[in-house]
């Protein structure tokens, strides 16, 4: 009993790719960079494939509980089961720390530069008035 193709949706050009066991429903909610959110009625246990590639972070909750995200073999896409039932699957790449880190560093870096040309500012401003 293999995983068949059953909906494709395609927004702003990304598959989005639902393989399940049997023929089930679905609704696209949201579709933003790092963040979607999927209604699925599932008539049975099933495995949604999303095509976008898995990377630590990747979060899914569904009815208030947290649910394994994988990647898929041999193609690494994020994966998740989910039960029999109607779902709103919401799946979230989350900041990883290297990722914060990387932010903050940026942030510091930037406030150093500004700093730095304020301060080459006010030095020749002095040194202009000074001449003068």
């Amino acid at each position: 009993m293999g995983l068949k193709i059953v909906g494709c949706f395609r927004p702003m050009g990304i598959w989005f790719i639902l393989l399940k066991t049997e023929a089930e429903e679905h609704t696209l909610m949201r579709w933003e960079p790092r963040r979607l959110a999927v209604l699925i009625e599932a008539y049975e246990p099933s495995i949604i494939r999303i095509r976008q590639y898995y990377f630590v972070g990747w979060t899914a909750r569904s009815d208030g509980k947290h649910l394994l995200v994988y990647p898929s073999v041999p193609d690494g896409l994020v994966e998740v089961a989910l039960p029999q039932g109607q779902h709103r699957v919401e799946l979230q790449l989350e900041r990883t720390t290297q990722e914060r880190l990387g932010l903050a560093t940026s942030l510091v870096s930037f406030i150093l530069i500004c700093g730095l040309f304020a301060r080459t500012w006010v030095a020749a401003k002095q040194k202009i008035d000074g001449s003068s």
